[in-house]
């Protein structure tokens, strides 16, 4: 998980003092700082994937419980509910010298799995440390954790999610445990994409937000930082038994671009202090950084997932969201229905008309079809004038029917492309699951057959596939 980030978070974290590793729960160790070196005498090759226990002094105890000395929290507790928490331990270094050590811990959940992070130093270290060098320290490994999450393949909602958490338990900050990140719309007004700890009411009023609406609208109208000790005459948005609190409304903004803003709560009454303020400043540069990088992700996989003319999915898209509604289908106990479709005619229009006339008719028919599909179901684009639907949780034979009757009706009036009245038809062929197929194989080739069997016989028509009597 960590292959595509370590160079970069090598870099960032030589500038660290202390030594900075993950482990998993098995505790196998899956990053090693430069600073690991220089500290316990490991390099990184002699420690990546060797259990944390080598770090610990055993004394006379064999083997070394490390869960238990490192006071790792149980199963059932979610990132969400623990702050980090710092420890003294006996360590051991390379050549067996024993020293104390102070460890700031945290987790954190990817991919279903739990890992840790640790950073360590050698306590002789601390007394001469002054402590707003403490916190620049930890703020440099909280800006390397939000990179990191950057860099991981993950939607950019569970990437802003991650962020969100490392953000409010940072330890020095005297943040809630709650907040949001709300990002730009197409529309102009912002969205709430992510959040933790907030009312359910808010979760509905502070869906969408206005530009210059509540503080959070105005900070990302002034495109500054506004921060309200108070629920003072800004706060708009309120409900009833809502408790006193503060605000800071942090907007994100990369190369002059207005990306969203970054919504955190404080205690009433609580006094801002420019320290805090140019943190939270420099986390929203990062977070606008990881929005940036994530959109584009999200636009280069929506290109290999989607048709480009259509914007609907493409056979790939098609093949895996039918592999995902067969597996709710089994869990449910559902019906599922497969649709292959085949638009009669459209190449004697394109022919004659030329390729742009096409598109725009292969564009008017897909508006059509999805007029007689639910929310749920999916139309995809397999290629040329060939299209797929799946039905999900159909019910029965008669459903199927009926959407298939609506399709043939809207397809059957006229198209008018470039001022040319145009006609074409649609065949179809139905599969249904279970009754003819368990895979997505099976029932691909089975409504393909139906479909095949409607274009031998006149076209323009549907046909549900039929078990042979042999």
């Amino acid at each position: 998980m960590f292959d595509r980030s370590r160079i970069l978070l090598r870099c960032i974290t030589q500038a660290l003092q202390e030594a900075v590793i993950a482990f998993d729960e098995q505790g196998q160790i899956r990053f090693w700082s430069p600073q690991g070196i220089h500290l316990f005498g490991y390099s990184e090759e002699e420690m990546m994937g060797q259990s944390v226990s080598l770090l610990l002094d055993s004394g006379e105890a064999d083997p070394v419980d490390w869960r238990a000395r490192l006071r790792l929290p149980g199963p059932t507790v979610a990132a969400a509910d623990c702050q980090p928490w710092s420890i003294e331990e006996r360590g051991r270094r390379s050549d067996g010298q024993r020293f104390v050590m102070e460890m700031n811990l945290w987790f954190w959940h990817y991919d279903q799995e739990r890992y840790y992070t640790a950073a360590i130093r050698d306590q002789r270290d601390r007394d001469d440390q002054p402590s707003s060098n403490m916190r620049a320290y930890v703020n440099r490994i909280a800006i390397s954790a939000l990179l990191e999450v950057g860099l991981e393949a993950l939607p950019l909602s569970n990437k802003l999610e991650v962020a969100l958490n490392i953000i409010l338990t940072v330890p020095w900050l005297a943040v809630q445990r709650k907040g949001s990140i709300f990002l730009m719309t197409e529309e102009g007004d912002l969205e709430m994409v992510v959040q933790q700890g907030l009312h359910s009411h808010l979760l509905q009023a502070c869906r969408r937000v206005p530009l210059g609406h509540c503080l959070c609208g105005r900070a990302a109208q002034q495109r500054i930082l506004l921060f309200a000790p108070h629920l003072d005459d800004t706060h708009v948005i309120r409900y009833d038994g809502i408790h006193p609190h503060g605000h800071y409304c942090v907007p994100i903004i990369a190369k002059q671009q207005l990306m969203g803003v970054l919504n955190l709560y404080v205690d009433d009454g609580y006094q801002t202090s420019p320290e805090e303020e140019a943190f939270f400043t420099t986390i929203a540069n990062t977070l606008a950084s990881l929005v940036e990088r994530g959109r584009v992700e999200e636009q280069i996989k929506h290109l290999a997932d989607h048709d480009s003319l259509t914007g609907l999915p493409n056979r790939r898209l098609f093949l895996e969201l039918l592999d995902q509604e067969l597996k709710h289908a089994q869990r449910r106990s559902q019906s599922l229905a497969v649709m292959f479709l085949d638009l009669d005619h459209f190449k004697a229009v394109n022919d004659t008309l030329g390729h742009e006339a096409g598109d725009q008719l292969l564009m008017a028919a897909v508006a059509r079809l999805r007029q007689c599909l639910r929310e749920s179901d999916t139309l995809a684009r397999m290629g040329g004038d060939e299209f797929t639907v799946i039905l999900p949780a159909i019910g029965h034979e008669k459903g199927v029917v009926a959407v298939a009757n609506k399709m043939l009706q809207v397809i059957q009036k006229p198209f008018v492309i470039q001022n040319v009245p145009c006609r074409i038809g649609l065949s179809m062929g139905m599969a249904l699951y279970p009754d003819h197929g368990t895979t997505r194989e099976e029932l691909t080739r089975c409504a393909d057959q139906a479909m095949y069997q409607v274009k031998q016989n006149g076209r323009n028509h549907f046909r549900l596939f039929q078990i042979s009597a042999d």
